[in-house]
């Protein structure tokens, strides 16, 4: 058996999860939830930036030889 943590974002996908608990496929145990996501930990991220600076970057990237 292996153990994941997982935070549910939307009800839909917590009912999905609740359907394959049902069939016994998954266990779900209810803890307690971060109040904010430090979203820049995680790989790929991408900080805040401005819609021009996107713009920029977008351009650049098309551009890229």
């Amino acid at each position: 058996m292996e153990k994941v943590t997982i935070s549910i974002l939307d009800k839909k996908a917590f009912k999905k999860l609740e359907a394959l608990a049902k069939q016994k496929l998954i266990a779900i145990n209810k803890g307690q939830t971060s109040s904010t996501v430090d979203w820049e930990k995680y790989v790929g991220s991408v900080k805040k930036m401005s819609l021009s600076e996107i713009e920029k970057d977008i351009k650049e990237f098309r551009n890229w030889e």
